[in-house]
């Protein structure tokens, strides 16, 4: 059967544990047509501070993917373009310690597939 946005739904974020949910998660890779699903059950069911991510006021996350090169340089999307942002004023708020990825380790390996994430947004002030 081929998986649509709307089977994945509900095969992953109806009535879900999302402890169990991030477990089954970790280290797969999206398929595009999969991502508007993705974004939307994270954002739906998502509690950060079930994770001891401070949550900020305005109940909002950002969801995205995120990329290292072999050079170090670290590459951001927000999963609705394909455009990867690698100037690092543009990713530099996601490097203080209000964030949670769902990669128990981190940011992707060069030469891995990307990695999709959750991340606690910080008060809108900060990201001026």
């Amino acid at each position: 059967m081929v998986e649509t946005a709307s089977n994945f739904r509900f095969k992953h974020f109806d009535r879900v544990n999302l402890t169990n949910f991030f477990e089954c998660s970790l280290g797969t890779s999206i398929e595009s047509q999969q991502e508007a699903a993705f974004v939307r059950g994270i954002l739906h069911y998502f509690d950060g501070q079930l994770l001891g991510c401070n949550q900020p006021s305005n109940r909002e996350y950002l969801v995205g993917r995120i990329f290292v090169g072999k050079d170090g340089s670290k590459s951001w999307s927000n999963c609705n373009a394909a455009t990867y942002f690698r100037d690092k004023n543009d990713i530099k708020w996601k490097l203080g310690s209000n964030y949670l990825f769902i990669q128990p380790d981190g940011w992707a390996v060069a030469d891995s597939a990307d990695s999709c994430f959750y991340l606690c947004k910080e008060p809108r002030r900060s990201l001026s």
